[in-house]
């Protein structure tokens, strides 16, 4: 059977033009000097309790560097104060309800709560078994914790978790998650209420939950709003952590540009850890503007249009390398297309190319993968491919026949042409050709523009296989900037 994800890819070209000093954590438990007094106290500080490093960084991750500069200078919250710690919180326990309940179980979501917790501001036994994992897996050596009760203890524990990334914010630890967030997206056990797939593999594989309004996308109502075809917004005063995790476990549909956006934003969750990624793109207990609250949408991970992604050196070249020796580094994200003319033959765009993760080399050979990416190797199947692999699912998908969603997409070019149905995709008129011979085909064919009313007006040139202009990746620079200020605007 293959990968189910694989029996078409749903994808638009996913090409785009180019477009406080933090604290050291080694230092983390060195004594501080005198501050002078805090806000609003008329002791000194030496009258306080012992402060640390870690206090200055738990504080400067949950308020900002601007807190931290006033605070410095005696005008801000001390570090003891319930709101530097957040200590000040209702203790909520077994038949709790309200906002606070809501908040807690988004904030156990976000750190990967197993099953992740419905968000009902109930307090009941799931969220009970929830906060009890939580308090075995943080407090291993003091049972006394481990009551189900979130009381301060537990609750500076949950912001202390929240705070602190998952991996370092440098190339090489973004590359692995992101080669490891496709692994999560193509793994097998994908079932009718889990996993993301492509709407037209979820109508072949669950036609009796398949209905026409998925077509357009699917992702957890808890979480999202969809705004557009493919496209997702943040609902307000909902955890963006949270909302990744949930997206990336499904059910959700969606096409494979999507799915590597929510594959990077995952990575940069990871990256800045969910405290700062909840600050800039939506949190559970404070009102993010709209403009700012997390988005997923074709496009949207252009550099220039996306300030955490950046253009891959190949796509600010132009070198393209050789079939086998792309020149990309572990974790890029580059695009494959078919033949130029794919479009003509196949009007609804199913296989026009593919979105693609370098995942390094296998035994010395580029390996790729994209959503529903499939080496159709039933001794070893692998949803990581080579470029080859690739390129021969190009030309299969190719060469099959016009299928039913190829034909309503027919009806609506006649539509805006009176009627009529262009010369370019009539099969008789020999625009395109019927069958391809191999992947030599896609390559040698010339690059092109296609404009056909109603159908396609393309503003670049299409060329078969790997394309350097695609080329992107998270940008170092710009997520270590948001992981130092800790989200702060």
């Amino acid at each position: 059977m293959g990968n189910p994800k694989a029996v078409a890819n749903m994808v638009s070209p996913g090409r785009e033009p180019p477009a406080a000093r933090p604290l050291d954590r080694a230092e983390s438990h060195k004594p501080l000097r005198s501050v002078g007094p805090g806000y609003g106290q008329a002791a000194p500080m030496a009258n306080a309790a012992p402060l640390v490093r870690a206090d200055l960084l738990r504080f400067q991750r949950s308020a900002g560097n601007a807190a931290i500069n006033r605070f410095l200078q005696g005008e801000g919250t001390p570090l003891g104060s319930p709101a530097a710690t957040g200590t000040k919180r209702p203790l909520l326990y077994r038949g709790s309800h309200g906002k606070d309940v809501r908040v807690l179980q988004q904030r156990l979501n976000a750190l990967g709560a197993t099953p992740a917790l419905k968000v009902d501001a109930d307090f009941g036994q799931k969220t009970h078994v929830a906060v009890v994992a939580f308090q075995t897996a943080h407090f291993p050596d003091d049972k006394s914790q481990w009551d189900g009760k979130v009381g301060s203890k537990t609750w500076a524990a949950i912001d202390d978790a929240s705070q602190t990334p998952d991996i370092e914010a440098n190339d090489a630890a973004m590359g692995d998650k992101v080669v490891a967030g496709m692994d999560r997206v193509n793994a097998p056990g994908s079932t009718a209420d889990s996993g993301v797939w492509y709407a037209y593999n979820y109508r072949a594989y669950h036609p009796e939950k398949f209905n026409a309004d998925m077509e357009s996308g699917l992702a957890d109502a808890t979480y999202f709003e969809r705004k557009d075809f493919m496209t997702w917004k943040l609902k307000p005063k909902m955890s963006a952590s949270a909302a990744i995790r949930s997206w990336l476990d499904g059910l959700t549909i969606a096409e494979c540009y999507t799915a590597l956006l929510a594959v990077e934003y995952e990575t940069l969750r990871a990256a800045v850890g969910n405290a700062a990624f909840d600050k800039e793109f939506g949190s559970a207990d404070r009102e993010t503007p709209e403009d700012r609250r997390l988005t997923l949408a074709p496009k949207l991970a252009a550099p220039g249009k996306n300030r955490f992604m950046k253009q891959a050196d190949a796509a600010k070249t132009g070198e393209t390398g050789k079939a086998g020796d792309r020149p990309a580094s572990v974790g890029d994200w580059f695009y494959f297309m078919n033949h130029p003319r794919y479009l003509l033959k196949h009007p609804a765009g199913a296989w026009q190319g593919e979105n693609s993760v370098y995942m390094g080399r296998t035994n010395g050979i580029q390996m790729w993968a994209g959503m529903g990416t499939d080496n159709n190797n039933p001794t070893a199947p692998s949803t990581r491919v080579t470029e080859m692999e690739m390129l021969n699912a190009m030309v299969a998908a190719y060469n099959r026949p016009r299928d039913s969603d190829d034909e309503a997409r027919l009806v609506q070019v006649r539509a805006e042409n009176g009627g009529v149905l262009p010369d370019e995709l009539e099969p008789t008129k020999k625009f395109f050709p019927d069958q391809l011979s191999g992947p030599s085909d896609i390559l040698s064919a010339p690059a092109e523009k296609l404009k056909v009313k109603g159908l396609v007006d393309d503003d670049f040139e299409r060329k078969g296989g790997f394309d350097a202009r695609a080329g992107k990746s998270l940008d170092a620079n710009a997520v270590k900037a948001l992981r130092e200020s800790g989200g702060e605007e």
